[in-house]
């Protein structure tokens, strides 16, 4: 009897086992089938959002990509195709043709994304043609912090383009946002914007060259020409050892200047066996060809030597004792100059011939050398009144050096502009600042013509040293280019027909 029921027993507990194992079976065999359903979908949504897209894109003209995170920011032009969940779960294919919108402010660091200091945004990236889709953004922005703390923002302003890191600006400037003066090869350009004021920059033209951005002052309603309301500069990047050398410097043993940040000491590290007397390194030119001449300068040569009977600076001249101008002043001058050109990898120049108090801007009368004013020009009496009427140190202003007019002229050759040739167009007139747009090189107008522009440059004990040509030239049928040195001139000579520029320095 027990026997009998055991097997009972046992055939039970087997029945059940059978039937557990069925139902965990039909289970997985569900589970499986689901799982398998579900991907089926999946897939066929992918296959139908895709169709749609497709369809979208097709009918917009291209792929439009909306832009959330900085994550995707950065898949830009990667070819990969990324579902945005903010668009309702669709997929969108990141290409290099695609129209890209900025969907909200973004905000980020490269050390948190995992960047390099090479990382540039997609603005730049576009501009190079790595990608040759479009980025709108909405007039949102985008915050990049960089590896040294430094927050850039790129908006639809700036073209969502990095600027350029070596170009600091001065208290009370801006870059200008003029398609045509924001890239420093093309000649970036800065305004002096007062606080409070309101700018409207526009690229509109009138055919003539001529600019439409307007200012609205601070407690003003009156608005005004923007180029012919305030100072305007230009950005010189140079290379110091081009520009500056020791006195010690010889054909034998050529410079080497170092700057120190933490001491604010430019010191050669080729002559060391004297503390270091900072001078001008000046290229002089040669002539070739006739009318229209030009003048060619050899920047390669770096085996100077100082020679204070031709071309030198910083010295005085004969007269500059009866005018309070010192040595020590001029020395001083150049040296707080020559630290600021090595620190900062540059210099600003004014953008036109100086006007009264040494100012920079559009259709101006020019400050000149004469002894009186007149309809076009104002009188500052003869080099010292020029030199004076620009210099102002708190400011950071100088009249400009021989040695920073070279570079000027290396700058605009090393940029295609011809600044080494005289060109037949320069007008036979005085005229107002800025009146000839053919008489314009990467944005700085009136190098080649309207006035000779003297300098802080002595080309002997006795004279100063002026540059470019002049109207009575042209007049004449001279054709001399900006490049052309003039060494004739006392200081204390006062006529119309010379002016200066100004040399901005941070």
């Amino acid at each position: 009897m027990k026997k009998e029921r055991g097997a009972i027993t046992l055939f039970v507990l087997l029945a059940m086992m059978f039937f557990v194992m069925a139902l965990v079976s039909l289970f997985l065999v569900a589970s499986s089938r689901a799982k398998l359903e579900k991907q089926i979908t999946g897939q066929i949504q992918d296959s139908y959002q895709e169709d749609a897209n497709t369809v979208y894109n097709s009918y917009f003209g291209g792929e439009v990509v909306p832009i959330y995170t900085a994550e995707q920011l950065l898949k830009i032009g990667s070819g990969e195709k990324i579902r945005i969940n903010e668009e309702n779960g669709k997929i969108y294919t990141f290409s290099k043709d695609a129209t890209y919108v900025l969907k909200n402010n973004l905000e980020f660091s490269e050390q948190e994304m995992g960047l390099t200091e090479s990382w540039y945004p997609i603005g730049n990236q576009i501009e190079d043609g790595l990608i040759t889709g479009r980025f709108e953004g909405n007039y949102l922005e985008i915050k990049v912090t960089d590896l040294l703390g430094k927050v850039n923002v790129y908006n639809r302003q700036n073209g969502y383009k990095k600027e350029v890191s070596s170009v600091q600006l001065p208290d009370g400037y801006v870059i200008s946002q003029i398609t045509t003066e924001d890239d420093v090869a093309e000649g970036l350009v800065i305004y002096e914007i007062p606080e409070g004021a309101t700018v409207n920059w526009t690229d509109n033209e009138d055919g003539d060259g001529k600019n439409q951005s307007t200012i609205t002052l601070p407690g003003e309603t009156e608005v005004k020409n923007l180029q012919e309301t305030v100072n305007q500069y230009v950005w010189i990047p140079v290379d110091i050892n081009d520009m500056v050398m020791c006195k010690s410097n010889t054909g034998e043993s050529v410079c080497n200047l170092k700057y120190d940040e933490d001491e604010n000491t430019l010191t050669c590290q080729t002559h060391t066996d004297t503390p270091t007397e900072l001078v001008g390194r000046l290229y002089t030119s040669s002539q070739t060809g006739s009318n229209p001449y030009s003048y060619i300068m050899d920047f390669t040569k770096r085996d100077q030597t100082y020679n204070t009977s031709s071309y030198h600076e910083p010295n005085t001249v004969s007269d500059d004792a009866s005018n309070s101008i010192t040595i020590d002043q001029l020395k001083s001058d150049f040296t707080v100059m020559a630290k600021s050109v090595a620190k900062n990898g540059g210099f600003y120049i004014s953008r036109y011939e100086v006007g009264a108090n040494g100012d920079s801007k559009k259709n101006q009368q020019v400050l000149t050398a004469s002894s009186s004013d007149g309809s076009n020009y104002l009188g500052a009496n003869n080099w010292y009144g020029l030199y004076n009427a620009i210099r102002n140190i708190s400011a950071n202003k100088q009249m400009i050096w021989g040695c920073q007019y070279d570079q000027v002229i290396k700058f605009l050759k090393e940029n295609e502009e011809a600044p080494e040739i005289g060109h037949t167009y320069i007008a036979g007139s005085r005229a107002l600042s800025g009146q000839n747009e053919l008489d314009k090189m990467k944005n700085i107008y009136d190098l080649e013509g309207n006035h000779y522009e003297w300098t802080a440059e002595a080309n002997s004990p006795f004279g100063r040293v002026s540059r470019g040509s002049n109207y009575g030239d042209a007049y004449d049928g001279d054709f001399n280019p900006a490049s052309y040195r003039n060494s004739s001139y006392f200081p204390t000579d006062s006529n119309n027909y010379r002016s200066s520029r100004a040399t901005l320095y941070l």
